[in-house]
């Protein structure tokens, strides 16, 4: 069974040895680790990161000349994972030591092809659990996007799946959204997994330099009739 973990990067050289420290010490080793680099200029920070661990992990670095966004990198890093499965984490998240084998195993145990599971947010030095939405749950499952919903450093599920799903490249933001909502129209089973391994960083930025009204209202006129 082969694990690809897929981080897109950019910038995050000041919390990235928390992540990759997270990555390779899990119970379940992945086989492949692709860090796709957005163009950053602090490249030569992460190669000196990545130095203390090349030895004993295969670690696929690819770095564009251009600045994109995290949608093309994460479909690039897909696209060129060996693994039979993805599990993708964000360069300033982390995960907790089984968050692999506990989304491997959910996925095994209930034949799915895409799970999620819970959030820890760590916010100025404090942890703080969040539930999300089970889907199964739902009457209307799209609408997991818009009552609590899980965030990208969750997802783990079968690379086949890239097949009919991919992250909508026109998006400089909620393609995570986008892409949660096109799993759950495809025909591939999704599964929520009750447990709190993955932990998002919330940004010390200001929210309104975040916003891209673009993207809203993109993602609104193409999904907004499917919610309740």
């Amino acid at each position: 069974m082969n694990i690809s973990v897929v981080i897109p990067y950019y910038n995050n050289s000041n919390e990235f040895s928390k992540c990759i420290d997270s990555i390779v010490n899990q119970s379940i080793k992945p086989y492949e680790i692709i860090i796709v680099d957005d163009n950053s200029i602090d490249s030569q920070q992460l190669f000196n990161i990545l130095k203390k661990y090349e030895n004993k992990n295969k670690i696929r670095y690819f770095r564009n000349d251009e600045n994109r966004n995290a949608s093309y990198y994460r479909n690039f890093g897909i696209k060129n994972a060996v693994g039979e499965f993805i599990a993708l984490i964000d360069a300033d998240d982390y995960w907790e030591q089984d968050h692999i084998e506990s989304g491997i195993s959910k996925l095994i145990e209930c034949n799915a092809s895409f799970t999620y599971s819970n959030i820890t947010y760590l916010k100025n030095g404090v942890l703080k659990k969040s539930r999300v939405d089970d889907i199964n749950n739902l009457s209307n499952p799209a609408d997991l996007v818009l009552l609590s919903p899980p965030q990208t450093s969750s997802f783990i599920f079968k690379k086949d799946l890239y097949m009919s799903v991919q992250f909508d490249e026109s998006l400089r933001r909620h393609q995570d959204y986008q892409f949660l909502v096109d799993v759950i129209l495809s025909d591939e089973k999704v599964i929520y997994n009750n447990k709190y391994t993955s932990v998002y960083v919330v940004p010390g930025v200001n929210l309104a330099r975040k916003l891209d009204f673009d993207s809203i209202f993109s993602f609104w006129q193409r999904y907004g009739h499917l919610f309740t």
